[in-house]
């Protein structure tokens, strides 16, 4: 297939530490980390997930993070990508958010642009995701949406009305993850407090009418094959739903979601997605297009990356 450039549009920066960059972090030899990185449901996903937080230890490991990831984005062709972060993860194992975002904030790498989506833990604390989206509206221009993440049963979307309604209020996207463990009335309710992109997404296949709305409302779904197939929310032996939403023209974009602890690539991604869909070239050009439209870049923005790209 001929490689085109990407777009990535839901990369959690915490879950971009591959084995190695644990061994680097923490000092301890990357053998004994492995085990971090084999899930056998995405509670153990979870489990890991905070285990392999709580190796850092500072905001420069999160800076160094950030621009380390880049710059493996940029290698694989990567022109511009969203990443969400979670401060109030990062404060849970002693790094003080505020501080840590400002390093974030630094970090620039040429050839690829990038903004921030914060990210709240849905089943903790309400004090803390309003404290994520505070700190989402205070340094509104870098970050440009705010996101909840983390159990989906113990925490459904329709929880966050709050959350949308202020995200409508002060400007930036609301992009809940939502329709990935549990069932499309999950992505129902996303679509009825206004959402108009969806972390995952994937269990709406089980809706035929919703795809359709999805389809002719131009709601986009952010899939994320390979960590559907390691977190178990696509069964083994199951048709991945992304053949599905192809087949039914619901708009989607191919992503990495925690690229290190599933040992992917943006580039293997959208390889997986070409053998689960069979579109070929012309089908990854219509994904990397779909993910330019959506994307959090101001219009002037994606219209100088589109003729940059030739999309």
């Amino acid at each position: 297939m001929k490689k085109n450039p990407l777009i990535e549009l839901h990369l959690h920066l915490e879950g971009s530490i591959y084995p190695s960059d644990a061994a680097h972090i923490s000092g301890t030899p990357a053998s004994q980390l492995e085990p971090l990185f084999r899930h056998e449901d995405f509670n153990d996903f979870l489990k890991h997930f905070g285990r392999v937080v709580s190796l850092m230890r500072s905001g420069d490991d999160l800076r160094w993070l950030l621009g380390r990831h880049l710059e493996r984005l940029r290698s694989q062709g990567c022109v511009y990508a969203e990443v969400r972060v979670s401060p109030s993860v990062w404060e849970r194992f002693g790094i003080e958010p505020n501080a840590a975002m400002k390093k974030l904030l630094e970090i620039e790498v040429p050839g690829i642009a990038h903004c921030f989506i914060v990210e709240a833990v849905r089943h903790w604390e309400r004090q803390l995701s309003e404290r994520d989206l505070d700190l989402a509206l205070e340094m509104k221009g870098r970050v440009r949406g705010f996101g909840i993440g983390g159990d989906e049963a113990a925490a459904p979307v329709s929880g966050f009305c709050w959350a949308a309604e202020a995200c409508r209020k002060d400007g930036i996207a609301f992009i809940p993850h939502a329709g990935e463990v549990c069932g499309a009335e999950e992505v129902a309710a996303a679509l009825e407090m206004g959402s108009r992109r969806i972390g995952h997404g994937i269990r709406s296949v089980d809706d035929p009418g919703l795809c359709e709305n999805l389809a002719d409302e131009g709601i986009h779904l952010e899939v994320c094959p390979t960590s559907n197939l390691r977190t178990g929310a696509v069964k083994t032996g199951e048709v991945h739903p992304l053949r599905l939403l192809w087949e039914r023209n619901v708009p989607f974009s191919v992503s990495t979601d925690d690229p290190g602890l599933f040992l992917t690539t943006l580039e293997d991604e959208m390889a997986l997605a070409a053998s689960i869909t069979g579109f070929g070239e012309a089908g990854s050009e219509v994904v990397t297009k779909e993910a330019l439209r959506v994307s959090l870049l101001e219009k002037n923005e994606k219209d100088r990356l589109g003729t940059i790209l030739s999309l």
